[in-house]
């Protein structure tokens, strides 16, 4: 980690809390919602963490700079085309609203996850309720619990039970079988199946709220 902080021009010393946005926006991604999450990281964290900020690739890093000058200056910000592996090899914390897969890649790398409550429902609100933020004392609180407990994963068992319940390995493997079933059998899904994947490519892709 300290090697990978370095290659980063990060202080190797220093603890690295990351806070992954989206782009300006997008996907709920409003003045309001960048606002928040800026403070929130800002004030929760200790001196002990260099606040890194990592934003969506197609971000404009004019207007990026904007938002951390004024609410949270003296972050540290990264190009958004850094691999997000690399940043993450770097991360003793991660910070995000969420909604997005670096979390569950921060997770199978064993970093704790600081979700900034900013008005989306998130998986984590039902599995793992203690480490959801409302504001930045609640991050505070958080992170001195990860800080003091012997296992600061322990939080997280029920997003790994049921979210994350198979190694990659056997993810692949599953994913691989399903595949081959698909292509024997030229059936892929049940009808209902078919309809959320839509709505899930929709709200990817399109608008989440009408989807």
């Amino acid at each position: 980690r300290r090697a990978a902080k370095m290659r980063l021009g990060l202080d190797p010393e220093s603890l690295v809390a990351v806070l992954t946005l989206t782009a300006y926006r997008d996907s709920g991604e409003s003045e309001g919602v960048r606002i928040e999450q800026l403070q929130m990281a800002r004030e929760g964290l200790s001196t002990a963490y260099q606040l890194v900020i990592k934003p969506h690739p197609i971000e404009s890093m004019t207007v990026l700079r904007r938002f951390v000058e004024e609410y949270a200056r003296g972050a540290t910000i990264l190009d958004g085309t850094i691999p997000i592996d690399d940043l993450l090899n770097a991360a003793d914390l991660l910070l995000n609203r969420g909604v997005s897969q670096v979390c569950f890649e921060a997770l199978l790398k064993a970093i704790p996850v600081v979700v900034l409550d900013v008005g989306d429902h998130t998986p984590f609100h039902d599995s793992a309720p203690g480490v959801v933020a409302s504001d930045s004392r609640g991050v505070s609180e958080i992170v001195r619990g990860i800080e003091q407990s012997a296992d600061p994963m322990a939080p997280y068992r029920s997003i790994f039970d049921r979210h994350i319940p198979f190694a990659s390995a056997r993810a692949k493997e599953n994913t691989c079988e399903r595949i081959s079933s698909i292509i024997d059998t030229h059936s892929a899904h049940r009808r209902t199946e078919q309809w959320l994947e839509f709505a899930l490519t929709y709200a990817w892709q399109v608008d989440r709220h009408v989807a």
